[in-house]
């Protein structure tokens, strides 16, 4: 990420999971607790699990980035 501007940095650290995916990734929680999951549930559910992990490692890249070029990550968190 070190070649990216930083305006590019920023889009990515602002780089969150859908609220599609979060609707469906919640849903799929309730009911894992309350009846369990299918099989093709429990792959979805790891699927949305692993997309969910890229976007806080993208954020995290783009935060250390931005922070080793003296940008206050900070500022970015409001809204």
């Amino acid at each position: 990420m070190n070649f990216l501007s930083d305006a590019d940095l920023k889009r990515a650290f602002k780089t969150t999971p859908t609220k599609k995916s979060q609707r469906e990734m919640a849903d799929l929680n309730d009911k894992a607790q309350s009846v369990g999951l299918s099989k093709e549930e429990k792959l979805r559910s790891e699927q949305l699990r692993e997309y969910f992990d890229q976007c806080q490692l993208i954020r995290a890249n783009a935060a250390a980035v931005l922070n080793q070029r003296g940008v206050d990550v900070n500022k970015l968190l409001r809204p």
